[in-house]
């Protein structure tokens, strides 16, 4: 783990790199102050030293001539009793210890391995004099000065000329005085020093306290208030320095940062409004889908009911709709509730009910509580389970057809079911009204479809009734009549004795035998009596050649799978007036050299084919025209009554009118 200095650390970093330095240079000037005071008071000792060793070797020099060793002990007892000096002897030229100022050292020879000895033998050249630091073996510091006592003049009568030294004149000055005023220097060297890194410490630590670590711990305090979320938090800070640069650029980067969560806010927001309208439009697209799916009312009913549901992640739900044959509401169906929740719901009236409310002010209500509905009986809506319950109005046109009733269970909070999915419920409540409404339409047009085709079919009946009863009336008297006036003439023609009334009686003949001709063909127009009596085979073929006969154009008449067979009687008259006026078409229309008439058997079902190779017509154009007519649109009708198809298509090269009709529907042919 890392540590961490306390406090603030840029302060305490600032403060170590600034006195830490000045610490160092402080403590090595000390140091260097410590080493060239020494080195002046041991100058100073050595130089004392040397200058008392002279004075010493000046006063025994006069005992040393004499070899006066009484007056050269008294001599170094006496000096060696000064202040200052610790020990005081005096070496011969063999080393040996000769005078002392302890009598034990008297004899002792030194070796030559001592300091005292190597601070002259280590160097090849004479040395007069030296002085060293050693420790006296009693835990003291001393000065120890060495002086060589040169030979002189005076003692060559004693000692050999060639000798340059005859003694060694050794003396200990005590370092305690020196050490101690070092010491007393040093600690009030040390102590100023660090009374002075004390005060510069404090001043520094206002200083960056004031400039420097003030203005950051706002900006710390900004940044962990932006950090956590609050970003109108702004620095404070003031100042015309790096610092305050600083804080104006966060400033404004915590301006943005507010700007930038303000605008991702209002995206967010927009984002979630727009989700919700798609959900809303992906929710009534669904039901649109679901209710379109058929136009049965209880069909309608019960998908939309399903979807609602489950979209809505509600568990029951029952539909009321408008009976205007009974002037009430009916129950027309539930999903997710007990018999004997929907027996009543059905059974009893709406008064009192939030539902009889909805359908009177058109505008959705929740009752937080369906155990407070006055219409439920205490026992069914305990054992229900239900809790709160949405009731709103199936509307088209401004108009209230029907109530939406769901509910959810007791266990589910009243709080999910917000405002907004009240409104997606009543938005699917007009989605559904309209369905309802044209539902309703639906049966309404199927009621009059059904109607008109009962009329037209019994329009057509009576027509072919009364064609056939005009035709036998024709056949019947008016050719008998002509047949009459036929053999009248005749006899009248062959009995007259006048020519004239003779010729005239020709002429009338004629006219008469021309007449029953029309009156023969206009029968056999209003109603074959092939058609009745050998069938739509025969009827047909007589019809193709009576029009090939009459206006000179090639018809081609063929029967397939027909032999022996008669259809059902509805059928033969409808393919036989749908050939009729498709060759009364080609004749008025088209102007075409052929025609081709096919009658075929397939199954269960049976096609008339009528084609010419005529100039052809606009299909559609000429269907809109034939409205409320019986050309193209009555053909149509003839095909439809009997649960046939009419296919017409037309082009350049001619006209093809195809007529096919089940049998299944039909009873068996006559």
């Amino acid at each position: 783990m890392r540590f961490k200095l306390p406090g603030h650390n840029l302060r305490v970093k600032i403060m170590v790199g600034t006195l830490l330095p000045l610490l160092v240079i402080l403590a090595l000037s000390s140091f260097l102050q410590y080493q060239r005071h020494r080195t002046q008071m041991l100058q100073e000792l050595q130089q004392s030293a040397a200058d008392s060793a002279k004075i010493i070797e000046s006063s025994l020099s006069r005992a040393m001539m004499t070899n006066d060793r009484l007056e050269i002990q008294r001599a170094i007892a006496r000096i060696g009793a000064q202040r200052g000096v610790e020990r005081l002897f005096l070496l011969n030229k063999e080393g040996e210890i000769a005078v002392s100022t302890v009598p034990q050292d008297a004899g002792k020879k030194l070796d030559i391995k001592d300091p005292t000895c190597q601070a002259c033998h280590a160097d090849k050249r004479a040395i007069q004099a030296a002085a060293l630091v050693i420790d006296d073996g009693s835990g003291h510091r001393v000065l120890r000065n060495v002086h060589s006592i040169a030979s002189r003049h005076q003692c060559q009568s004693c000692h050999p000329s060639d000798e340059a030294t005859y003694g060694v004149l050794i003396m200990d000055l005590s370092m305690d005085g020196i050490d101690r005023q070092l010491r007393e220097e040093g600690e009030s060297t040390a102590l100023w020093s660090f009374g002075a890194l004390a005060l510069l410490a404090v001043t520094i630590n206002l200083f960056m306290r004031g400039l420097v670590v003030r203005p950051i711990e706002h900006l710390i305090h900004a940044v962990r208030a932006i950090g956590q979320g609050d970003l109108s938090r702004r620095t404070g800070v003031k100042s015309h320095d790096e610092m305050g640069e600083l804080a104006q650029a966060f400033d404004l980067m915590a301006e943005g940062l507010e700007g930038k969560a303000a605008l991702e806010r209002e995206v967010h927001e927009r984002s979630l409004a727009l989700q919700a309208e798609r959900d809303k439009l992906a929710t009534l697209n669904t039901i649109a889908a679901t209710v379109s799916r058929s136009l049965h009312l209880e069909e309608v009913m019960e998908s939309a009911l399903d979807i609602v549901l489950e979209l809505l992640g509600l568990r029951a739900g029952w539909i009321f709709l408008y009976d205007h044959d009974a002037g009430r509401f009916r129950l027309v169906t539930a999903r997710g509730v007990s018999e004997a929740f929907a027996r009543e719901e059905a059974s009893r009236p709406l008064e009192g009910c939030i539902s009889r409310m909805v359908q009177e002010t058109g505008t959705g209500a929740i009752m937080d509580d369906i155990g407070q509905c006055p219409r439920l009986s205490a026992s069914v809506a305990c054992s229900e389970g239900l809790g709160y319950h949405v009731c709103i109005p199936l509307m088209a046109k401004g108009q209230v057809l029907g109530v939406l009733n769901v509910a959810a269970p007791k266990d589910d909070d009243r709080r999910r079911f917000t405002e907004d999915r009240l409104q997606l419920l009543t938005a699917i409540g007009q989605q559904v009204g309209m369905a309802v409404e044209n539902a309703r339409l639906y049966e309404e047009l199927q009621r009059k479809e059904a109607l008109r085709g009962r009329l037209i079919e019994q329009l057509w009946t009576v027509q072919e009734e009364e064609r056939r009863r005009i035709a036998r009336e024709l056949h019947d008297q008016t050719s008998q009549s002509l047949t009459s006036l036929l053999v009248g003439l005749k006899m009248l023609a062959e009995s007259s004795q006048s020519p004239e009334v003779a010729e005239q009686a020709a002429q009338l003949r004629a006219i008469a035998a021309q007449t029953l001709e029309g009156v023969h063909n206009l029968a056999v127009q209003l109603r074959p009596s092939d058609l009745d009596d050998m069938g739509l085979v025969a009827a047909t073929e007589h019809m193709a050649k009576a029009f090939a006969g009459g206006l000179g154009i090639a018809v081609h008449f063929q029967a397939l799978g027909m032999e022996g067979q008669r259809l059902p009687t509805a059928v033969e008259t409808t393919i036989y007036r749908i050939v009729q006026e498709a060759l009364t078409n080609v004749v008025k229309h088209a102007s075409a050299a052929n025609v081709d008439i096919l009658l075929e058997h397939l199954g269960d079902r049976v096609v008339a084919l009528v084609e010419d190779d005529g100039h052809g017509f606009d299909v559609e154009g000429a269907l809109g025209r034939d409205r409320g007519r019986l050309g193209l649109f009555g053909m149509q009708e003839r095909a439809a009554l009997v649960g046939g198809t009419l296919t017409i298509e037309s082009s350049e090269s001619g006209t093809t009118v195809l007529v096919e009709i089940p049998l299944g529907q039909h009873g068996q042919g006559n």
